[in-house]
């Protein structure tokens, strides 16, 4: 059941919870660049008493707040992000993302002033091209949590959605330039890139089972009576799991380094960090759902196999619990496509304010469980364990 208490806290707060979410949405910073969204939203846990730390390690928008209570376990976190996407904004919606973590981090501290355990918000910047949730395990940040806590807007309340692996490489070939009438002279590095992608294709029974690939040209010359002296190109490489998405990656190294001797270009190799498979801990979910089912909406349940999209969440996944429910912001039967202006103007809806303000509760109502029920906490662990013994 939900507490009283904590909804009125929680209605205490919507009024500044809006104003946050908004001030996000109308002022949108790209990957790394997001200065103003993490001072606001550190500034806030600041002003409540959390220890707050802005910039950590090489990435200088992310921040650590953390409460501490009587013990230094639990640790849980509640991640926020808030980055934007180049030209639409917060098409992805992560305005909500960041307001929701951080208001209900307070609200949650608010009813429980004397707790056992930490509670923290990540400000987790660069989600959607650069990981910045890998970069902070990476660096440390991540070691000494013990639980990891998000939710992502949608058009439907959902729990038990897995992600796929995902990584990008971009590929750039050297040539040598000449006039197209004498071609011998010149090393066609556009001819390399035909070759990658050529090679690919008939390569891709190499490739694990639910591999795919997509590709695009970057860079392939100037002028058609010009043999390219440089071109390049891009891939995406998903998988079901990291492990895949590496073994896929291995194999168009190989194709390129035949490509070079094919060629004659000579390739330089750009990598991306993989984005891991997502696993939902599903005494979380259920949990978290079972709050919004309160709160009187209907909550739907994902395949936990059946993995869709990609996010740098999994990592976290793969190192403790985590979870990464989706509560819905519309009810429309024809809700607009994520990474687009329309779904971004969804996310800062009246609507879309109204759902943030459930699954603030619904999470604060988790994050309290955590604290307080060490026997639901030891289920939440003994799954992550069991699914650790799976991989």
């Amino acid at each position: 059941m939900i507490d009283k208490a904590l909804q009125s806290i929680v209605d205490e707060l919507y009024g500044e919870m809006v104003k946050t979410g908004r001030a996000i949405f109308d002022h949108p910073e790209t990957g790394l660049m997001e200065y103003e969204s993490s001072k606001r939203l550190s500034g806030i846990l600041k002003r409540e008493g959390f220890d707050v730390q802005v910039g950590l390690g090489s990435l200088p928008t992310a921040f650590k707040a953390t409460k501490k209570g009587g013990d230094e376990a639990p640790h849980i976190a509640f991640l926020a992000e808030y980055d934007a996407l180049p030209e639409v904004g917060h098409g992805c919606g992560h305005n909500l993302v960041g307001t929701g973590a951080v208001f209900a981090a307070v609200a949650l501290t608010r009813l429980l002033p004397e707790f056992k355990g930490r509670v923290s918000v990540i400000g987790t910047p660069a989600e959607e091209d650069k990981g910045g949730k890998i970069i902070l395990l990476e660096e440390g940040f991540f070691d000494d949590v013990d639980i990891a806590l998000m939710a992502h807007p949608s058009s439907i309340n959902q729990i038990g959605r897995g992600g796929r692996a995902i990584t990008s490489l971009t590929i750039k070939y050297e040539g040598k330039q000449a006039h197209s009438a004498n071609p011998s002279r010149g090393i066609n590095a556009l001819s390399a890139v035909i070759q990658t992608f050529n090679g690919i294709d008939a390569n891709f029974q190499r490739f694990p089972r639910d591999v795919n690939t997509n590709g695009i040209i970057l860079e392939g010359g100037t002028a058609d009576n010009i043999i390219p002296g440089y071109a390049s190109c891009r891939f995406s490489v998903r998988g079901a799991t990291k492990a895949d998405v590496e073994t896929a990656v291995s194999g168009i190294r190989d194709i390129v380094a035949s490509v070079e001797v094919l060629t004659g270009a000579e390739a330089r190799i750009g990598e991306e960090l993989i984005y891991a498979e997502r696993y939902p801990n599903m005494e979380m979910e259920e949990r978290y759902g079972a709050y919004l089912s309160d709160l009187g909406e209907t909550v739907t349940k994902a395949d936990p196999e059946g993995r869709f999209g990609s996010s740098d969440i999994g990592n976290i996944s793969l190192a403790m619990p985590a979870m990464h429910p989706y509560f819905s912001v519309t009810d429309s039967a024809e809700p607009p496509l994520a990474h687009t202006v329309e779904y971004g103007e969804m996310c800062n809806s009246d609507r879309a304010y109204e759902g943030l303000k459930k699954n603030v509760i619904a999470l604060a109502s988790l994050g309290r469980d955590l604290l307080a029920d060490d026997q639901f906490r030891a289920s939440v662990l003994n799954e992550f364990k069991g699914i650790r013994r799976k991989i």
